[in-house]
């Protein structure tokens, strides 16, 4: 903190010594030039605490252990902070792929209604991982002979999903399964 307020305090100090040098000067074409040299020694003040920072990086770590009061770098008190963190991350991301699996589950009977010979589809299963959709499993009305390889064909060209992890399962357009 004692760094920070004699930073401060020189950087001040050197203001008020620009503004009276402006002030003192006559108004000529040296003028110019004054400003333009006091405005690069204002800037490279400003830019001197980031400069010492970056030739000794260990200093910044200090700096927060002391502001946290702990001696020595890290400690035990942000544990509960970076725990808690992690459990926020993972909620986020268990919402954030439901409502996937939601939107996909929409997409996936929206697209197989276009498929001729299907009158309903209704995904009943879906797996998804890192990788995308592991298995889907998905009830449909129509005439299975007419458009099995039809729906395949579709889950595999629009979403991706291999015919080895696609379910299907038919009701006949009379009600029979």
């Amino acid at each position: 903190m004692e760094a920070l307020i004699s930073w401060i305090r020189g950087f001040l100090y050197l203001l008020f010594f620009a503004t009276l040098v402006q002030v003192i000067l006559p108004d000529n074409g040296i003028r110019r030039y004054t400003r333009l040299v006091v405005g690069l020694v204002m800037l490279a003040a400003l830019l001197q605490p980031i400069a010492d920072l970056t030739k000794n990086p260990g200093v910044i770590g200090e700096a927060f252990a002391g502001m946290f009061g702990q001696a020595g770098g890290a400690g035990t008190e942000a544990d509960p902070w970076i725990a808690e963190g992690e459990r926020l991350r993972t909620h986020g991301q268990d919402i954030a792929i439901r409502h996937m699996a939601d939107q996909l589950r929409n997409q996936l009977e929206g697209m197989l209604l276009l498929v001729p010979g299907v009158a309903d589809a209704e995904v009943v299963d879906l797996e998804l991982s890192d990788q995308g959709v592991q298995r889907v499993s998905v009830r449909l009305v129509g005439a299975e002979h007419v458009a099995s390889a039809e729906v395949n064909a579709v889950l595999n060209k629009f979403f991706g999903i291999p015919a080895n992890a696609v379910t299907l399962f038919w009701d006949n357009v009379e009600g029979g399964q």
